[in-house]
This record gives C-alpha cells, sequence and structure tokens, in this order.
C-alpha cells in the first residue's frame, strides 16, 4: 500500500508495516520515520507496496510502534521541559516488561535503526545486571553454565550415539538378505541415487567376498568363467600386486 496523503503536512501520510508474521501496522510517517531504516525507504519512494520486516514479530512491532507514535508527537511538543518529563516517565513505564520482550526490542530496534530505543532497552537490561553476581545474571537471563552445558550435550551426544547404534542395528538386519534381493538393491540405490543405501549394500557384498578365492566368488553370486587358462594366467600376471594382498 502506498503512503496516502492526508493533508499538506507530508508527517500525516500513512506507512503500511508488515511484520514477520504477516500483520499489517498503518502508522503516520512521521511515527515510520522514528525507524532510520524505513526512513529511509520513505526518502527512496520504496513504501508503496507497504514495507515487510521479516525480523520483526506483531508483537514486537506493535510495542515499538507505541514508543515511536509517543516519541514522535513528542517531538512536536513546544515546552521542552514538560516534554521531557513525560518521556522520562512514559519511557519508564514502557520498558518494564519481561525479559523475552526487552530482548525483542533490543534486536527490533538494532534492525530497524531506532537508536533511541535501542539506548533504553540496552540501558534498561544493564540496569537489570548491575551489581549481581554471574549466577545470579545466569539466573536471570536463563543463561546455562558451562557444567548445564556440558551436562545438556552430553546428554544429547548419548542420545545421538543411541540413535546411531539402532541404526546401525538396523541396517545389519536390513541387509541381510539372499543375493538375488542384494543385488536388487544395489541396482535400485544406484538408479535412485541414494548413496547411503548404495554404500551399505555394496559393503555387504564386498562382505561376502572377503578372503574368497576368484573361484569361490563366482560360485558364491553365479559367475561363468569365460576365460580359458592362459588368458586367466595372463591377467594374474598382470595383476599380482592383487594377489599379494
Amino acid at each position: 500500500m502506498a503512503a496516502v496523503k492526508e493533508g499538506a503536512d507530508a508527517g500525516d501520510s500513512k506507512i503500511l508495516l508488515i511484520s514477520s508474521d504477516g500483520q499489517h501496522f498503518q502508522v503516520t510517517e512521521a511515527e515510520a520515520s522514528m525507524s532510520k531504516l524505513v526512513s529511509n525507504m520513505i526518502e527512496d519512494e520504496c513504501t508503496e507496496n507497504g514495507v515487510p520486516l521479516p525480523n520483526v514479530a506483531s508483537n514486537v512491532l506493535a510495542k515499538v510502534l507505541e514508543y515511536c507514535k509517543k516519541h514522535a508527537a513528542a517531538a512536536t511538543a513546544e515546552d521542552i521541559a514538560v516534554k521531557d518529563q513525560e518521556l522520562k516517565s512514559f519511557d519508564a513505564s514502557f520498558i518494564d516488561v519481561d525479559n523475552t520482550m526487552l530482548f525483542g526490542l533490543i534486536l527490533a530496534a538494532n534492525y530497524l535503526n531506532v537508536p533511541s530505543l535501542l539506548d533504553l532497552a540496552c540501558q534498561h537490561m544493564a540496569d537489570l545486571i548491575k551489581g549481581k553476581t554471574v549466577q545470579e545474571i545466569r539466573d536471570t537471563f536463563g543463561i546455562l553454565g558451562r557444567c548445564e552445558i556440558r551436562a545438556v550435550g552430553g546428554a544429547a551426544a548419548a542420545a545421538k550415539a543411541s540413535g546411531e547404534e539402532e541404526l546401525r542395528r538396523f541396517d545389519a538386519e536390513f541387509v541381510n538378505i539372499d543375493r538375488k534381493k542384494l543385488f536388487g538393491l544395489i541396482n535400485a540405490a544406484n538408479f535412485l541415487d541414494m548413496p547411503c543405501l548404495l554404500e551399505l549394500t555394496c559393503q555387504r557384498a564386498a562382505d561376502f567376498i572377503k578372503d574368497m578365492m576368484p573361484e569361490q566368488v563366482r560360485k558364491v553370486f553365479g559367475i561363468e568363467n569365460d576365460f580359458t587358462p592362459e588368458e586367466e594366467a595372463e591377467v594374474r600376471n598382470e595383476n599380482a600386486w592383487a594377489y599379494e594382498i
């Protein structure tokens, strides 16, 4: 949606902002321009179809716009002392939010480039951790310590190892089939371009012939020897290295 002129004052123009979850917010140009990101898009006339904000969810964007609306309106106030006092009171109440929203505001203010909001949110976070021990800070923000991380990592590693062991058992049972089915699986895995299955079935075929003599391999797989004794001897001589392994 384009910026809609509602009066002679460009600050009354409407800008459509679209949150990451598809919610639409129509605000004045003055309010939207609190964000340098959006302000630059307005100057470049890139707001005709609305301004998508893929990094800001609707609940956080609504809170950001509450801040922008108040501060944009205060910018036109004539009594500076009264304005400053009102904004100070508003900011103190505005930033009294839970940690999840606080983190969201910091990220949104940084992404939207709203310096005053970013300063306010970061200062509030600094106030929250001021004078606290490392453990108290972890408790406040739900941050895991090194021991907790190791415990979680160990549990994840154990679960992964258990899953891998289960897959190994499944694979071993899966390829425990007759040669005809095995060859069929090899052909199918090759045709369907399934590297893991192809590797598994080829390894099974290799296990079949491991340590076997050529005659035994032919017998196992039903391969007819169409070499004459002389030709076979010549092949053996040319590839003597293979018989030394």
